[in-house]
């Protein structure tokens, strides 16, 4: 069968030099050879890796700040890329954060217009997600990661796609890392971009730390509590719903009430948290390694990041479901090509911000189902803004307005008809302890900020009152400015009526309204 001239290959003359080299000294010529040739090498778009954590405080990465803390491996990142001091979740509609936080991390949409589709069972998801579009842009893409609370119907569209659906042990540790290496191995790796999400859960409980990782935070190398950690949630009683005073410890622990623990037995938990943390740090660095070790690392820009934060008796509460700053701001660095070294930004931006981002950074066109926007104009310019605040929300219960000093916090008391107000001086105060809310001099702030907070939300999508489908389902679990318009001021006299089991995601009769 004759061959068509548009099946053969048009050589440039550099090609046919390599060729006629190769042929004269008898050196095999692979794909790899031909890989290497400048025109080449610096034509082809950059790769992408997206390492994401699961329940990482913004404090626990040793070169962030944390002398306490051992993670080599992210150190060497954040020495190597740029670190955003000021990286938000948006918040929540559910108390798995998890979910749509990595939902909004693949979508690049807003909290209050992201997919609810997680367990369909086409396995289609219902918005253009990282994979789709990377891979239309010619990028062999790979997802290695959790199962539960996160996007599957996302996660599925990966040209490979491997869940992970067990718990970070010494004895399994190191089979996720060990697919992302095998991945990076394959002949012809470098032929093509790739887009790698590593999405494992880990630091989440239960936590299992290997034994050599934990005899490092011994004795006089245990990390200190938090400072500003309490036995109970100072301000009102009751905060703590389910999830927030719950928390898995391994050894027979999970679902035990941790909130009035023992200090020795907070700081074992504490404890055992770093240590897997170094554990992971120790498979991240192995990836790392192999990207340095294969020639990958020069064109590939690396993400790393958390989906949500954790609070670890801080304030007196345990978990993510709260909206200060231990639960909704994560870590965030980017390492790559072009980008400068060892730097921080004090921009405000969403996590959901990384995927318009990351387009921005290798030049693929972002679709206009992306909502979020692209923080790549701050990597080589430290003075650059895109947002003047930060507007977050969890559940029907919080919603938090943040400019670059004062944090506004607003509560619908749970299982009451009470509202609540925190506001916190962040420069004098950045531990979120003592609330300005109810100083005279401060009235006209709050009052502000709340028209703000309404102002902000509408403009993410929030309404009260949708009428589409997907969106009149996700609100019916986040409505929160018609109650709180119906709310008093908590007051001593308010009394919480809890029933007797708490339900996830109970109707607004059932929570008090």
């Amino acid at each position: 069968m004759p061959i068509s001239s548009a099946c053969l290959p048009r050589w440039t003359g550099s090609a046919l030099a390599l060729i006629a080299f190769s042929l004269a000294h008898c050196i095999p010529l692979g794909t790899e050879a031909l890989a290497k040739t400048p025109n080449e090498a610096t034509a082809r778009k950059p790769n992408i890796l997206l390492i994401l954590a699961d329940d990482l405080r913004p404090d626990c990465v040793g070169a962030l700040g944390n002398p306490h803390i051992k993670t080599p491996n992210l150190d060497r990142l954040v020495k190597q890329g740029v670190s955003f001091r000021n990286c938000f979740v948006m918040g929540s509609h559910c108390t798995a954060v998890c979910t749509p936080s990595r939902t909004m991390l693949m979508t690049g949409r807003n909290l209050f217009t992201i997919p609810l589709d997680e367990g369909r069972p086409d396995n289609k998801p219902s918005a253009q997600v990282d994979f789709q579009i990377l891979r239309a842009a010619g990028y062999d893409t790979f997802y290695m990661g959790k199962s539960g609370n996160t996007y599957n119907p996302g996660c599925r569209t990966a040209d490979r796609c491997e869940f992970f659906h067990e718990t970070f042990s010494p004895k399994n540790k190191e089979i996720c890392p060990d697919k992302v290496v095998q991945y990076l191995r394959e002949p012809g790796r470098a032929e093509k971009p790739f887009y790698i999400n590593f999405a494992i859960s880990v630091p989440h409980d239960p936590l299992d730390p290997d034994p050599q990782d934990l005899a490092l935070y011994k004795g006089d190398n245990a990390p200190p509590l938090p400072a500003n950690e309490a036995a109970s949630h100072a301000d009102f009683a009751g905060f703590n719903l389910r999830d927030t005073n719950c928390r898995g410890f391994g050894g027979g622990t999970a679902g035990i009430v941790f909130s009035n623990a023992a200090e020795e037995k907070r700081r074992a938990a504490l404890v055992s948290y770093y240590a897997v943390m170094t554990g992971y740090d120790k498979q991240v660095g192995r990836i790392l390694d192999e990207l340095d070790r294969t020639g990958l690392a020069q064109n590939t820009i690396v993400v790393f990041a958390s989906d949500n934060g954790l609070s670890f008796w801080d304030h007196g509460l345990i978990h993510k479901q709260s909206l200060y700053e231990s639960d909704n701001r994560v870590p965030l660095v980017v390492r790559g090509p072009g980008i400068p070294k060892g730097e921080t930004r004090d921009a405000f931006v969403y996590l959901s911000d990384v995927l318009p981002t990351l387009l921005d950074l290798v030049s693929v066109p972002i679709p206009p189902t992306v909502e979020t926007k692209s923080f790549a104009p701050a990597m080589n310019n430290s003075s650059w803004v895109y947002r003047k605040n930060i507007y977050m929300a969890y559940r029907r219960e919080i919603r938090t307005f943040r400019d670059d000093r004062y944090k506004l916090l607003l509560y619908n008391v749970p299982y009451s008809g009470a509202r609540y107000t925190q506001l916190f001086d962040l420069e004098a105060d950045p531990l979120e302890q003592k609330n300005l809310a109810k100083e005279p001099s401060q009235a006209g702030r709050v009052q502000q900020m709340i028209e703000s907070a309404r102002k902000a939300g509408k403009e993410l999508g929030e309404e009260e009152n949708p009428r589409t489908g997907a969106q009149k389902v996700l609100m019916s679990k986040m409505r929160f400015w018609t109650t709180w318009d119906k709310r008093h001021e908590l007051t001593p006299e308010d009394k919480q009526h809890f029933p007797e089991k708490y339900v996830i995601d109970n109707t607004p009769e059932e929570w008090g309204d």
